[in-house]
């Protein structure tokens, strides 16, 4: 079993390099890029909908396919890299 998700819960994993602001840009400078708020709102709804469905085990639903679909996944790019100055 995984230390951080246990399989049929309701459980929202997200980087916690994205909700502080000095981790932040320490994730800008070694990673190339940072998410602003509008793409952290879309992980959270998104990390959402799977929490959901699994609480109400909606996978096994004949439609579940359809639902699926999510604004994030269908046109939300991959962030672009940002460059800092060092001043």
């Amino acid at each position: 079993m995984s230390l951080w998700r246990r399989v049929g819960t309701t459980t929202i994993a997200l980087g916690f390099y994205d909700h502080d602001d000095l981790l932040r840009e320490l994730n800008r400078e070694l990673r190339g890029f940072a998410y602003n708020f509008e793409d952290r709102v879309d992980l959270v709804r998104h990390e959402m909908g799977h929490a959901f469905s699994y609480a109400y085990k909606l996978y096994r639903r004949d439609d579940s396919a359809r639902c699926s679909t999510s604004r994030a996944t269908t046109s939300r790019p991959t962030p672009k890299p940002t460059t800092t100055s060092s001043t």
